[in-house]
């Protein structure tokens, strides 16, 4: 919302070829060729936007890898949607003519909803093209785009909710004030039995208003339905797309479904006798609507005498009788197996409006004397004379199991789409119970995901440990040989000096031994004789001994003083590179890991 479409402009633009830029190319060809967007829902009449969140998505990742495209200028793009909502706010000013009366700022119907989005896009693409221009100039600006995309996304979602919601979150406020929310006074006599269960029908463009009052109802606007019951509509030729809308002329639907009472609205006028429903009288007017009750209703759960093969019954060629005939026969699988059940195949069937009035009767006369529904099912009670199907006006789903006297017993789709359970003789308690198919195994495999998660995470943090175990037992011994290396050199730097100095003592000694072994042979009381005989011994001396003895040594030093000189340069040097700096890196490290 921040950034409308010139992220997306941009994106178009600059990179025409990329699939994100054909797609909705090819999105906007369909969204304004009808027969193209109907493709969408396998060319269903009804027109439906809700593919729009397709293309929508891919615009947010167009806007967003245009944002991080440090070439991208979204300037063209902010100047486009600017026009837009220019062009938007000019036309919002102009007159309307109606009934020769001419009226300003008409062009929304909620005005202040309308310019209040007006200002919020505004707001929104004046922040955007702040966030432009950092960006153009190269100074930071995901901080701000990140906080003005949340900011505008909450107020947007907000507003939408508080327009959404702003003519009453209550059911009572929610319905017109003409059509009251309270319950009806109905003078219900069904109150006092144990089956009080029965449905409501509804006028046209009320749906759900008995959902309001707490009626069940077989009217009503709900796209998700199980398949069975589009299956039933489709077989007597009512179309059943996203509510179930019976016309009132199939009156044979409203005692098949143990339909009481229709409401019908009126305008405020004084209630009509008349009902629009067939079998159905006058009752009261209140709340708004005209209330008519059915003179043949059929309690819940009851028995045919007859059945039909849906192939037999397929074979009648107009919907209206294939609809009638369901309360005269139950239409039963043709792999069926009805030789156990007491019921009379028959062929074709034709049911008059006086038939339909006498077939509900003795429907009612069979159908269960008690009758109660939780959310996990239903409970009902009937005593038999044969052992036949008990039908309950309840969409067939794989979900349903059923008991009959605490014996598990088959379900069978009748009637289309619907259910029946074969009966006893005598007193029978059948229970119906409700797990929607998958969720038990889809429970055990979401139980096992968790488990395999948990042990996934587990075994992760403890390879994690491992290896950073192992890491740093690596660091350690690298530190220790770099600490070692380090250790030898500094050895070798010392060690030397030693030896020099050895060198450099060695030849001192070697001249006192020998002066001193001359002193021994030559005692101090020696006269001049001995004297010149010393010296010409010592002449002798070094004659046998020469000079260059001497220079020896003094050349093994200086070799040794250099060798010292270069490996305290080549230590230094060391010193100066990378092994010094790696093992100070590795003691700053180990601080940081304390």
């Amino acid at each position: 919302p921040l950034f409308s479409m010139a992220g997306v402009i941009t994106f178009m633009k600059n990179k025409r070829s990329h699939w994100a830029s054909k797609t909705i190319f090819i999105c906007i060809i369909c969204a304004f060729i009808p027969v193209l967007n109907s493709m969408f829902y396998l060319f269903n009449g009804s027109y439906y936007a809700r593919w729009y969140y397709m293309p929508i998505l891919i615009m947010a990742m167009m806007t967003a890898q245009t944002l991080e495209d440090s070439e991208a200028d979204m300037k063209q793009g902010l100047k486009v949607c600017t026009s837009f909502l220019i062009v938007f706010g000019v036309i919002s000013v102009l007159p309307t003519i109606k009934d020769d009366e001419t009226k300003w700022f008409s062009f929304a119907s909620n005005p202040a909803y309308f310019y209040i989005t007006l200002g919020v896009t505004l707001v929104c693409l004046l922040y955007a093209y702040r966030i432009s221009k950092l960006k153009n100039e190269g100074r930071p600006y995901q901080k701000h785009a990140v906080i003005a995309t949340a900011t505008a996304c909450a107020l947007c979602t907000a507003v939408t909710v508080y327009f959404g919601v702003s003519i009453g979150p209550y059911p009572d406020e929610y319905i017109n004030a003409t059509f009251k929310a309270e319950k009806f006074e109905l003078d219900d006599t069904s109150e006092n039995s144990e089956n009080s269960f029965w449905r409501a029908d509804m006028s046209e463009d009320h749906d759900n208003y008995p959902m309001f009052w707490g009626y069940s109802s077989m009217r009503t606007f709900h796209s998700i339905v199980p398949a069975s019951i589009m299956d039933f509509y489709s077989e007597i030729g009512i179309t059943r797309d996203v509510a179930s809308r019976a016309p009132t002329d199939s009156y044979t639907l409203r005692g098949l479904f143990s339909v009481r009472y229709f409401f019908n609205w009126n305008d405020g006028s004084d209630g009509s006798t008349e009902s629009p429903v067939k079998g159905f009288t006058y009752l009261k007017s209140q709340n708004g609507f005209d209330v008519y009750e059915n003179q043949y209703f059929i309690p819940m759960g009851f028995t045919y005498d007859y059945y039909i093969s849906e192939s037999d019954a397929k074979a009648i060629s107009f919907d209206a009788d294939r609809e009638k005939l369901l309360i005269k026969a139950v239409v039963l699988d043709d792999k069926y197996d009805a030789s156990s059940v007491s019921l009379t195949k028959i062929s074709d069937v034709n049911v008059s409006e006086d038939d339909y009035y006498a077939e509900c009767e003795k429907r009612a006369e069979s159908s269960c004397y008690s009758f109660e529904y939780d959310s996990k099912g239903f409970t009902a009670k009937t005593n038999l004379e044969n052992e036949t199907l008990v039908f309950f006006s309840v969409p067939y789903d794989k979900g349903w199991t059923a008991t009959v006297n605490g014996v598990e017993a088959e379900i069978v789709k009748a009637n289309y789409g619907f259910m029946a359970v074969k009966g006893e003789i005598g007193e029978n308690i059948i229970k119906f119970t409700y797990v929607p198919d998958g969720l038990e195994i889809g429970a055990v495999i979401s139980a096992v995901g968790i488990v395999l998660f948990i042990v996934y995470m587990a075994v992760s943090a403890n390879m994690d440990k491992k290896a950073a175990a192992k890491a740093r037992k690596k660091k350690k011994a690298a530190k220790a040989k770099k600490k070692q290396i380090a250790e030898s050199t500094e050895n070798s730097v010392e060690q030397p000096d030693n030896t020099a100095e050895n060198n450099i003592e060695q030849p001192d000694n070697n001249n006192e031994k020998k002066s001193d072994g001359n002193t021994t042979e030559q005692p101090d009381n020696t006269d001049e004789n001995s004297i010149e005989q010393s010296d010409s011994n010592t002449d002798n001396n070094n004659d046998e001994q020469p000079e260059s003895a001497e220079q020896k040594e003094i050349e093994r030093f200086m070799k040794g003083y250099t060798s010292v000189v270069n490996i305290k340069k080549s230590a230094e040097d060391f010193k100066n590179n990378k092994l010094f700096e790696d093992i100070e890196n590795d003691e700053k490290d180990d601080k940081e890991e304390q």
